[in-house]
């Protein structure tokens, strides 16, 4: 599957021995002339040739080392600082000071050779008031020089110069950072499907019998469309790549493909149908695009036929109208999958970069996540047979967790609470008392660990950044964990008690200073701020979060039974997958604990079941009626138990999902259809305006933006009306009916939008973006300004405007 013979265009096949030898500049130099890199002027350089001049900085780095440039023009530098430490604050210091310096860096960053910092600084356009900005966003990729990983090591090869010019070359070292971000090895799911199914169950041929097959005739026929695409293709228009890739790899893949529209036109059809051959319903919709076009957002950038076209955004419209149940999507190096049963139609797909695969190391596997998923077949039953297993493992898994949280995690975590109050001189009817606030506070802690883990799992927390809050981040906690209790499920809970102390708390003050971190945000670790009251350190649970703490052995048991659950395929113990778990089996977890209240137990207790439910009664009555008995709690041993003294929640009172969509489609939906109505009129003289307004501003020159057309009263007021809908839960809970809305009311404005390639709310976002981007630059942090798309901000203004919740549990309000 070698994408071709001419060594040129292939990658440096770099190996794991020779990242190992990089211990020197000397070593780094050779590794980039390897690379295929000029490095005759390789060597020692002053401070100021990067404007590195003050006292400070130079204290900072120690040496500074040009390594190599670009064969082309020498657009691209590569430098090398040894540094006294490698922190956050340094490299966000390095990015403000090479802002205004004209050429592509990529930075190499050590503090003693140990770990390599590759810190590629990105070059972002963002519209001002004042006009267009340039800032600078560092990606910073970590590697293990005696240990690199086989992400690092496939990074590290796509640095390989191939391309015709400096500028392609640069595009491809995004696309490899872009690689070290995902959320696997191979593919990027955001919320579509279960990872834990992808890369277990997928690629077990026993359930997977297609794995099996042979993917390399194939590879091959691929590889010889997509040899040397990013010069072949880059700025040509969209009729040359539908008739010299896409329509053949529509072919290789088995589809009929019937154009729908063709690549100039803006009419409300997809590009391609696509057919099972012999069959006149689609199985799939294609909506294709120019080489490496943003899928995200509008594109002024390139020559694109659609630059006001949101491709993630006319995904909804396609699959709102059900004339295909998936929709492919792609720029021909990026593909795409869309279903019409995602909860957030725009903002969840499966994506493969189909270029990356074909040059990965195991280029058979890489490639079979792109092929099984997007060939004829997998629209024939395989996607949908994912996609039901994803669901069952989700439920599955929240069932289990929600067990494992009433039986042990909960009382794990309030126990250690107990036994510190007892520490720290409270006595036993003092802590009868303040039960209540024992119980609340407990709960508080478990669901800041569970926003962790799911934000983590999402990458919502830059998890990822080693230099900053990866180093610190409940992740690594919970692996330093899963270590000391090893894999074997019986075992864990003994070995976890043995290695962690009863006296001891130094785990208990890791997270209260991470959680001191999210509530207040820290430019150190790269962390902005998050200061909702979940983890604030002032309400009453927060108090005594902060006067009490967990002893580790109690920690780490429970720590380890909310992260860790036993694998069904190997059966041993196996990291959670939180991202499948979703809001509403957290909700779930937390509406059944609504129900229970907190107990120590004063004399023996036996768990017993009795008409189908677990309860507890004393060891002697439970003897007395010869009862099976399966546990035993001794006196002083905490529990959770409700006023029908029954030990497990039932869950009955949680709606279930099919009636939620149900009762907000049909009391939401009217109003929006009536809404709809009334502002379409209204839009379409404003796109009317708004055109003229653009032919007036460039006939008459100058460098006023046809954009502050819609920064006028009576622009915002109509992009207001567009955000005006008002949703009230009377009785919230955790949310459940709130997020279905936030998900209904975005698909359905976005699908209403799409109509109007120009309109006040894309503005009114878009002024949004550029306020994030301010704030994020005043707090000294830097985020993923990708994710900032008009799609992901809509849902924000949606939730910011739209959805209201009223509880009598504050708590309830601050879970939602």
């Amino acid at each position: 599957m070698s994408q071709q013979n001419d060594y040129k265009w292939n990658d440096y096949t770099l190996t794991a021995r020779e990242v190992g030898e990089i211990e020197s500049p000397e070593r780094l130099t050779d590794l980039f002339h390897r690379l295929r890199y000029h490095v005759d002027a390789a060597g020692h350089v002053d401070h100021m040739v990067l404007r590195l001049d003050s006292d400070d900085l130079r204290h900072q780095v120690t040496s500074l080392y040009k390594i190599a440039t670009d064969p082309d023009n020498e657009e691209i530098e590569v430098y090398l600082l040894e540094v006294r430490s490698v922190t956050q604050a340094l490299i966000q210091e390095l990015t403000r000071r090479l802002r205004s310096l004209p050429k592509s860096y990529l930075l190499v960053l050590t503090q003693d050779y140990e770990r390599l910092n590759f810190v590629l600084l990105e070059r972002v356009l963002t519209e001002r008031k004042t006009g267009t900005a340039s800032i600078l966003r560092p990606r910073v990729l970590t590697v293990d020089r005696r240990n690199p990983d086989a992400v690092s090591l496939r990074v590290l090869k796509r640095f390989t110069f191939t391309e015709a010019d400096a500028l392609y070359q640069w595009e491809k070292l995004r696309g490899a950072y872009a690689l070290a971000e995902w959320s696997e090895q191979y593919f990027n799911n955001r919320a579509l499907f279960s990872d834990y199914y992808l890369n277990e169950r997928l690629t077990d041929q026993q359930i997977t019998p297609a794995w099996a097959e042979d993917a390399r005739p194939m590879g091959r026929e691929v590889a010889g469309l997509m040899a040397s695409a990013r010069e072949k293709f880059s700025g040509k228009p969209e009729v040359t790549i539908r008739s010299e890739l896409y329509e053949p790899l529509f072919e290789l893949l088995g589809f009929e493909a019937t154009v729908g529209k063709v690549g100039s036109s803006s009419a409300d059809t997809p590009d391609y149908y696509l057919f099972l051959p012999g069959q006149d319903k689609p199985i799939a919709l294609a909506l294709t695009y120019v080489w490496n076009r943003n899928l995200d957002d509008h594109d002024t950038t390139r020559d694109s036929q659609t630059p006001t076209e949101i491709p993630g955004a006319m995904v909804v419209s396609f699959l709102e109208r059900a004339e295909a149940p998936w929709v492919i999507v792609t720029n021909g190096k990026l593909w795409r999958l869309y279903s019409a049963t995602a909860g957030n139609k725009a903002t969840n797909y499966y994506e493969v970069d189909l270029e990356e695969a074909l040059t990965a190391p195991d280029q058979v596997t890489a490639f079979k996540y792109w092929w099984l998923m997007f060939r004829r077949e997998a629209f024939t039953g395989f996607l949908d047979e994912l996609l039901a297993a994803s669901v069952d493992y989700a439920k599955k898994l929240g069932d289990s967790l929600k067990s494992t949280v009433f039986e042990s995690i909960f009382p794990y975590f309030a126990a250690g609470f107990i036994e510190d109050m007892r520490k720290q001189g409270v006595g036993e009817k003092d802590i009868e008392t303040c039960l209540g606030l024992v119980y609340t506070g407990t709960l508080t802690f478990l669901y800041r660990l569970m926003f962790q883990l799911y934000a983590e799992s999402l990458e919502l927390l830059p998890v990822k950044e080693l230099t900053g809050y990866g180093s610190w981040s409940l992740y690594l906690l919970k692996k330093q964990v899963a270590e000391a209790g090893g894999d074997a499920l019986d075992a864990a809970p003994r070995k976890l008690a043995e290695h962690y102390s009863a006296e001891s708390q130094e785990l208990y003050d890791w997270l209260k200073w991470l959680f001191r971190l999210i509530d207040q945000g820290e430019p150190k670790i790269n962390l902005p701020t998050y200061n909702g009251g979940l983890f604030s350190a002032s309400t009453d649970e927060g108090q005594f979060l902060e006067q009490y703490a967990i002893p580790d052995r109690y920690l780490a048991l429970g720590l380890d039974a909310l992260c860790r659950a036993e694998d069904d395929k190997t059966h041993g113990l196996a990291m959670i997958d939180f991202k499948s778990l979703g809001v509403r089996q957290l909700g779930s977890i937390y509406e059944g604990l609504l129900e229970f209240r907190l107990h120590i137990a004063g004399e023996p207790l036996a768990v017993i079941r009795e008409k189908k439910k677990e309860v507890y009664i004393s060891e002697k009555e439970a003897q007395k009626r010869k009862k099976r008995v399966l546990k035993v709690l001794q006196p002083g041993d905490v529990y959770l138990e409700n006023d029908k003294r029954e030990r497990k929640a039932t869950g009955s009172y949680y709606t279930p999902d099919y009636i939620v969509k149900y009762i907000v489609e049909h009391t939401v939906g009217p109003v929006l259809d009536r809404k709809f109505e009334a502002l379409a009129p209204r839009l379409r003289e404003a796109q009317k305006a708004y055109r003229h307004h653009t032919d007036t501003v460039k006939a008459r020159g100058g460098d006023q933006s046809p954009e502050l057309f819609w920064d006028t009263h009576e622009m915002r007021r109509l992009a207001d009306d567009c955000l005006s809908v008002r949703v009230l839960d009377p009785a919230m809970g955790s949310g459940h009916f709130l997020v279905e809305v936030v998900d209904y009311v975005s698909n359905r404005l976005i699908d209403f939008l799409n109509a109007w390639g120009e309109n006040p709310v894309w503005a009114l976002l878009e002024r949004t973006r550029e306020d994030i981007i301010e704030e994020v630059q005043r707090q000294h942090v830097t985020v993923d300004f990708d994710r900032l798309t008009r799609v992901a901000l809509l849902k924000r203004a949606v939730l910011k405007r739209c959805v209201y919740g009223v509880d009598l549990n504050p708590m309830a309000v601050e879970l939602a």
